[in-house]
Order: structure tokens, then C-alpha cells, then sequence
């Protein structure tokens, strides 16, 4: 569902016409009126742009979930953008793929029968504030310091931990939202067992959980778009052309919070360039600025080491370098 002002401020152009992750009633769309109708039931994805629904479409395909059932979804949030290349800053709404950790698990499961591979999903464990460990967490002892969760596919074992000051989810006096205060630390665990999947299934690469991305909306916390590419509007295209085009960053050192650190982690492991333009999609708007130019940095260089493989003498070009993506 769109998370929308009830009142416009300077430069909020988040329902407006100027709205570029919104699609309005009228406007040409490469889905028919039937299928925004069926999109409608999904919580108002209807409103949508083209290229968002394209994402969600990339991201189901791969995953094998299904947005009608409530496996995968998107979530859009009013996102600060620009203030870079003498644009203006203002507010717009970005998407971003969500499942639930049983989407997760769906995925590693069939994975693991696909390829006949064993899996496992550990016990979560959780850390008080010096570090001690236990097995369970009772509501006496207040709040976990972290929780700790382990996945394994095959040989692959994934480690995710999530600590409490990362992913808690808070009002505006600061203290735990109503979920978190009565759950939190199945809240934390799921947090921690997210990121051990994407470790070890490059098929959940870019994917987050609500209970990850909860923190963005904090009251407080100022999110902003660091870069966007040339013609935001071409959606994946957009990106893999600035990716192909662009020259990595030097590294730079940069106070990276976790979720920054697992995204990172992300991006070193995708295994081809398309799990890596889902995973670079779900960056914009969701880190400050130093985080966002840290990583799409880490992405062009990624990117590049992905290259694919030239064809031998005589042999045709791969058609995968001619893709034709969002209908172009």
C-alpha cells in the first residue's frame, strides 16, 4: 500500500502528477485495464508504475512466489530524493520487494528439492548486552542485545545476525512499536534468519522482509536516494545501462551499519548479473547517501567482474546481450 502525506509540504510530489513511481488512471501502461484490476486487490498496486510491476514480475518469476497469494508483495514508501546534479530535493514513492520469512523458506525449500540438496534452518540464538547467549528470551530480561540464526542448503551454511538498535521498529518517543514490544525478539529473529537465506539462495538476492525494512520508517530517520541513473523511468534497463557504462569507485571507508554490511555482502556474492540487478534495485531509497554511494560502487565493480563470457571464434553472440527488458 502507498504510504502517502495527508498534506503536500515544498517539493512533495508523492500522489502528484510529478509522482514518477506513480501510475495515475488514464496514463498508457503496458498492462491492461483487467490485470490493474486484479493488481487492485493487491493492496493498491495498481497505482504502481510500469517498472516497478515489472520488478515485482522479475522477482516472482524467480523466486516461484506468488504475488496473489500473498508470498511476495511491494511496499511503497514516500522516499527523499534528489539534492545532487542541482536537482531539488523532494519527496517521491519508492517500491521495494517484500516477502515474508515464509516466502523464504518456501524458496529454500524448493530450491533444495530441485537439486536434491539437504536444508536447515537452525534454532534462532540470542545475545544479552554482553554477549552471553540463550537459547530462549524471556520478557523479564527486557530486550535481546541480537539474535543469531543459521540456513544451510547442501554444503552452504549462512550465518545472519541482526542486533536490536539496527532493526527495531520505534514510535515517536523512541520506544518499541506495538509488534516489537510484544514480540521483538521473534521480530529480530526473523531479521537474522532473512539475511542467513540470502547468504546461502542467490534466489532470494534484493529480497527483504517487512521486519527488516520496518526501521526505514522511524520517525526520524531521513532516508534519501543518493544517485539515480539517466532515465529513471527505463527501470532494470535504466540501471544496467549505468552499470555497464560506469567506472567502479575507488573503496572508500565508510561507517557502514549492518544492514548496509549485508547488502554489501549481497552484492559480492550475486552470482550473475541479473540477481545482481535485483539486488541493486532494492537499494535506491533505502540507505543515507555515503551507505548508497559505498554500495553502488561495490555494484559497478561487481557488475564488471560479472562480465559475460566473450563467444568463441565462429560461434553467434549470446542473444541474452541483446535482452529486451521493460518492453523496450
Amino acid at each position: 500500500m502507498t504510504e502517502v502525506a495527508t498534506t503536500q509540504t515544498a517539493g512533495d510530489l508523492v500522489g502528484t502528477e510529478q509522482d514518477r513511481g506513480i501510475h495515475r488512471e488514464g496514463d498508457l501502461s503496458k498492462y491492461s485495464t483487467s490485470e490493474r484490476d486484479q493488481l487492485r486487490a493487491l493492496a493498491g498496486l495498481d497505482e504502481a508504475s510500469d517498472a516497478d510491476l515489472d520488478m515485482l514480475a522479475a522477482v516472482s518469476q524467480r523466486t516461484g512466489l506468488d504475488p496473489f497469494l500473498k508470498e511476495i508483495y511491494l511496499v511503497g514508501r514516500k522516499t527523499k530524493t534528489g539534492g545532487y546534479r542541482g536537482e531539488p530535493e523532494r519527496w517521491e514513492t519508492k517500491w521495494t520487494v517484500q516477502a515474508g520469512i515464509d516466502g523464504f523458506r518456501k524458496v529454500l525449500f524448493r530450491t533444495a528439492e530441485i537439486k536434491g540438496l539437504g536444508h536447515e534452518i537452525g534454532a534462532p540464538v540470542f545475545l544479552d548486552s554482553e554477549g552471553n547467549e540463550r537459547r530462549v528470551w524471556l520478557k523479564d530480561w527486557g530486550y535481546p542485545a541480537a539474535a543469531l540464526v543459521s540456513v544451510r542448503l547442501g554444503d552452504s551454511i549462512g550465518h545472519g545476525i541482526a542486533t536490536w538498535d539496527e532493526f527495531v521498529q520505534t514510535k515517536r518517543d523512541g520506544s518499541p512499536n506495538s509488534m516489537w514490544e510484544k514480540m521483538g525478539p521473534t521480530m529480530l529473529a526473523k531479521c537474522a534468519e532473512a539475511q542467513a537465506h540470502r547468504k546461502v539462495n542467490s534466489l532470494t538476492s534484493g529480497m527483504y522482509t517487512p521486519e527488516e525494512m520496518g526501521q526505514a520508517d522511524n520517525p526520524g530517520r531521513v532516508r534519501a536516494e543518493a544517485r539515480r541513473v539517466d532515465n529513471p523511468g527505463r527501470g532494470s534497463s535504466g540501471l544496467r545501462a549505468a552499470l555497464e557504462a560506469a567506472e567502479p569507485a575507488p573503496a572508500t571507508e565508510a561507517e557502514l551499519s549492518e544492514m548496509a554490511l549485508h547488502a554489501k555482502s549481497d552484492i559480492d556474492n550475486a552470482e550473475d548479473r541479473d540477481a545482481l540487478t535485483g539486488i541493486m534495485q532494492q537499494l535506491k531509497g533505502n540507505f543515507e547517501q555515503a551507505e548508497y554511494d559505498f554500495l553502488y560502487s561495490a555494484g559497478t565493480a561487481r557488475w564488471k567482474e560479472l562480465a559475460p563470457a566473450p563467444a568463441a571464434e565462429g560461434q553467434a553472440e549470446d542473444a541474452t546481450g541483446a535482452e529486451v527488458i521493460d518492453g523496450e
